[in-house]
């Protein structure tokens, strides 16, 4: 479908205004007046974000779809899950990978790390034990497989505090306020972490702030002339709500907090093309460099060793941060630009004090901001086996 009439800015001009934050009202001035379409929440791509009881679904089901709605890099969705009686086998699916964008498999595995964290936090709400044994690296080169949880009754549940925010997390792509996170929140968290051999780390004062920026915009601008890693990233790119409802997966515009018209704009004036090319790639350079100017605090989460399991427990850990500042509305959105580069994650280690043998694995931001869109998720049937 051709641009709407009346387009008299070129793209990358009217990305700099979208990025200046410039209302619809003035965007429309440029383009067009009609509002973005309006995302439907009934539509089935959205309904297990209000799954808030088990319903009809029996114990594992109902699990299962609570760990699908952990984050992961790009929506990918990349996991796989079948069933015993009070069994779950967890597996990466890497038909769902970045490919070279993520080469190492860290993403992935950080992805489906997450999704254990939802099934833990689920079953302990349900009144379950969930024991999980995390698979060797052998075993997953041969199947995939990443875990087995075993679900042990409790004879005393008590619920679980972080269960409510399995649905209402969401990744927040926009501005943050510039207010400093309290010492407290920050400490708290710091708790979260029971995994000897994973390190959590806050910065935020406003040198290692501005350190922050510029290596994330120079590991951003590195990967955007990276063309194997850039387009294998694009194909998760969703251009149109019609695509995103019928793919549900990955992600787009519609989940950012761009106004309207920008999104409507991109709906029908934005090609594959032209996001493959200088448009496309400048265009997260400046979206990037907008939002690494504007974030309070940055966390960065570090194993001691080199293993699938060190990136599955970084993976339980980011999403346990993730579901406690949900919980004490605070937004959280994961870079990756520096940790699958090897050249950036060395100058990184090095500029933040960072053991050079640690192996960086989650870089994130985290402040205030408003809520955006949800994403979609895949249906129960595509994911269990």
């Amino acid at each position: 479908m051709n641009a709407p009439e009346g387009n008299i800015i070129n793209r990358r001009n009217f990305l700099k205004l979208t990025l200046a934050g410039v209302g619809t009202s003035a965007v429309g001035l440029y383009l067009f007046c009609e509002e973005g379409d309006a995302v439907n929440y009934s539509d089935p791509a959205y309904l297990y974000w209000n799954k808030f009881t088990q319903g009809g679904l029996n114990l594992e089901n109902y699990l299962i779809l609570c760990g699908s709605l952990a984050p992961s890099a790009h929506n990918t969705q990349p996991w796989k899950f079948s069933i015993k009686e009070k069994e779950i086998s967890v597996f990466a699916d890497h038909n769902r990978s970045l490919g070279s964008a993520d080469a190492q498999h860290r993403m992935i595995l950080i992805s489906v790390g997450c999704a254990l964290e939802n099934i833990k936090v689920a079953a302990n709400q349900l009144g379950y034990r969930a024991d999980i044994s995390l698979a060797p690296g052998a075993e997953f080169e041969k199947t995939g497989i990443c875990a087995k949880v075993s679900l042990v009754s409790e004879d005393q549940p008590g619920g679980n505090p972080l269960f409510d925010s399995i649905f209402k997390r969401q990744t927040t792509r926009s501005p943050y306020l510039a207010e400093p996170t309290p010492e407290i929140v920050k400490s708290s968290m710091m708790g979260l972490n029971d995994f000897s051999n994973v390190s959590l780390r806050w910065f935020d004062d406003s040198a290692d702030l501005a350190s922050m920026a510029e290596i994330n915009s120079a590991a951003c601008v590195s990967f955007t002339k990276d063309d194997s890693a850039y387009l294998d990233s694009l194909k998760w790119w969703r251009y149109s709500r019609e695509e995103i409802l019928k793919k549900r997966d990955g992600i787009s515009i519609f989940t950012s907090a761009a106004p309207a018209a920008i999104k409507q704009y991109f709906q029908y004036g934005v090609s594959p093309e032209d996001m493959a090319g200088e448009f496309g790639r400048q265009g997260e350079i400046d979206l990037m460099n907008n939002l690494f100017s504007s974030t309070p605090l940055w966390g960065v989460i570090t194993a001691s060793d080199v293993s699938n399991i060190s990136r599955l427990q970084s993976g339980q850990l980011f999403e346990r941060i993730f579901l406690d500042a949900t919980r004490q509305d605070y937004r959280i959105q994961a870079v990756n630009y520096v940790s699958e580069q090897q050249e950036y994650a060395s100058k990184f280690k090095e500029l933040f004090r960072i053991p050079n043998t640690d192996e960086l694995l989650m870089v994130f931001r985290m402040g205030k901001a408003e809520l955006c869109e949800k994403s979609v998720r895949l249906p129960l049937s595509d994911i269990i086996v």
